[in-house]
C-alpha cells in the first residue's frame, strides 16, 4: 500500500517519472519537529539590482561566471559535462544545482530493500564529494533544491508511510530538519525548490487535485498562498528564483501538460515549439528549473515517443544532449546556466546524474555553496559590486 501511495504521488509531484520508481525503502533513526527557522542577521538577502545581473556581470568583469543559454559551444564554452554517481548507487538522479555548482539531489542505494537517501555533492570531482542526506527517523529522503546559502529543501516518509516536506539549513545533516506541512493539504506535500531570501515553492494535494504552492516568512506554519494555473486541472510547481519568478507546469482539461513561468504575478504558458528536432508531441512539456534571467530548464515527449531535454530563454530553446541512445531530463539551472538533471542509458539500464558546467574565469574565488561564511561574504561583496558599491575582487 505505501509502495502504491508513493509511485502515485510521484506522478503529479514530478519527484521522478512514472516509470522510474517502485519505492521500498529502509528504516532510519528520530527527526525534529520544529516549525520555525531563521536567516541570522549577517545572511544576506537579494540586492534588488537582481534584473539587470547579465548586464552588471559584463560590466564588471566579475570573477564568477556570467549566465548563457548554451549548453555547448557558446561563446563561454563548456568547461565540464559530466555524468556521475554517488558513490556505491544503484541509480542516481540530480535535482538542483546552486551558483556555487553545489548539487543537490537523491539516489538508491544497492541493498536488498533498494532505499533512497538524498545527496549533496560539492567540488569539482564528480568521484568524491558527496554527502548522504537522510532526514532522522525517515525510510525514505529525497533533496529537491539548494540555494546559493545552502539551504536545501525536499521531502521524506516517515515509518508509518506518510510524507512531509522538509526544510534545512547549516552543515550538521544529522539533525535540524524542519517539517513543511502546508495548511489545507490533504497529501503528497513536495517542497522542490528555495531561493535565496528563503522563499520556498512547492507542490501539495488538496480536494482531489494538485496545486503549487509558495512560502514566505520564516513562520513554516503559515504564510503559504496557492499558485494554480488558469484552466487547469492540476499544476506542479517546481523551481522558484531570487527575483519570484517561478515555474513548473499544468495538467489541462484534456490531460495534456503544458510548462509555465509566472514573473511580476504574470503567469504565461511555455510550450515546447513544433520546430524543434526532434518535434514535440503537443501537451507534453515539463518546466522544472529557472533563474532570474528566465533561463528554463524541462522536457518534452518527442514523436518518436523518445523524452528530450531542452534550456530556453523567452523564444530561444536548445537542446539538452548527452551521447547516443541515452533519454535526458533536465531538472535544475543556477544563476550562471550550469545546468544538471538525469540521463537514462538506454544500453545499461541505468539512471545517472548529469552535470553541465560552463567556463569560468580562472581568477574565480572558491565557494562551497553550503552557507559558511564564505559563501556568505562572497555572495555579499557580489550584491555590492552589483549596486555600485564597494568589493573589489
Amino acid at each position: 500500500m505505501r509502495q502504491r501511495k508513493m509511485f502515485v504521488g510521484v506522478i503529479f509531484l514530478s519527484i521522478m517519472l512514472s516509470f522510474m520508481l517502485v519505492v521500498t525503502p529502509a528504516a532510519r533513526p528520530s527527526t525534529s519537529d520544529h516549525n520555525n527557522w531563521s536567516l541570522s542577521a549577517d545572511r544576506d538577502r537579494d540586492d534588488s539590482g537582481s534584473q539587470n545581473r547579465y548586464k552588471v556581470c559584463k560590466q564588471n568583469n566579475r570573477p564568477v561566471k556570467c549566465p548563457t543559454v548554451s549548453t555547448g559551444g557558446g561563446t563561454t564554452g563548456v568547461a565540464v559535462t559530466v555524468t556521475f554517481d554517488v558513490p556505491g548507487a544503484a541509480l542516481t538522479w540530480a535535482m538542483g544545482i546552486n551558483s556555487a555548482d553545489a548539487i543537490v539531489g537523491f539516489y538508491q542505494d544497492t541493498t536488498a530493500s533498494a532505499a533512497y537517501h538524498g545527496f549533496l555533492h560539492q567540488g569539482t570531482s564528480y568521484t568524491t564529494g558527496f554527502t548522504t542526506v537522510d532526514v532522522p527517523g525517515s525510510i525514505l529522503t529525497y533533496v529537491q533544491g539548494i540555494n546559493d546559502l545552502g539551504d536545501i529543501v525536499g521531502i521524506y516518509e516517515d515509518n508509518t508511510g506518510m510524507t512531509h516536506g522538509f526544510l534545512h539549513h547549516g552543515t550538521d545533516y544529522t539533525q535540524g530538519y524542519l517539517v513543511i506541512n502546508v495548511p489545507g493539504a490533504d497529501c503528497c506535500i513536495s517542497p522542490n525548490g528555495i531561493a535565496n531570501d528563503g522563499t520556498i515553492a512547492g507542490t501539495y494535494g488538496g480536494k482531489g487535485h494538485i496545486h503549487g504552492f509558495m512560502h514566505k516568512g520564516t513562520d513554516l506554519t503559515t504564510g503559504y498562498s496557492a499558485v494554480d494555473a488558469t484552466s487547469a486541472t492540476d499544476t506542479i510547481l517546481n523551481a522558484v528564483d531570487r527575483t519570484d519568478g517561478v515555474v513548473g507546469y499544468f495538467f489541462d482539461q484534456n490531460g495534456g501538460s503544458h510548462g509555465f513561468a509566472q514573473r511580476s504575478g504574470v503567469l504565461s504558458t511555455v510550450d515546447t515549439p513544433s520546430t524543434l528536432v526532434p518535434a514535440p508531441i503537443a501537451g507534453t512539456t515539463q518546466l522544472y528549473g529557472t533563474n532570474s534571467l528566465g533561463v528554463m530548464v524541462g522536457y518534452y515527449l518527442d514523436s518518436a515517443f523518445q523524452y528530450d531535454a531542452f534550456q530556453a530563454q523567452g523564444t530561444t530553446f536548445k537542446m539538452i544532449t548527452l551521447g547516443t541512445g541515452n533519454i535526458v531530463f533536465a531538472y535544475g539551472v543556477n544563476e550562471n546556466g550550469d545546468v544538471v538533471g538525469e540521463v537514462y542509458n538506454s544500453a545499461t539500464a541505468k539512471y545517472h546524474g548529469f552535470a553541465i558546467i560552463a567556463a569560468t574565469s580562472t581568477t574565480a574565488t572558491g565557494r562551497t555553496g553550503r552557507g559558511d561564511d564564505n559563501d556568505k561574504n562572497q555572495h555579499r561583496d557580489n550584491d555590492n559590486n552589483e549596486n555600485g558599491e564597494g568589493g573589489s575582487h
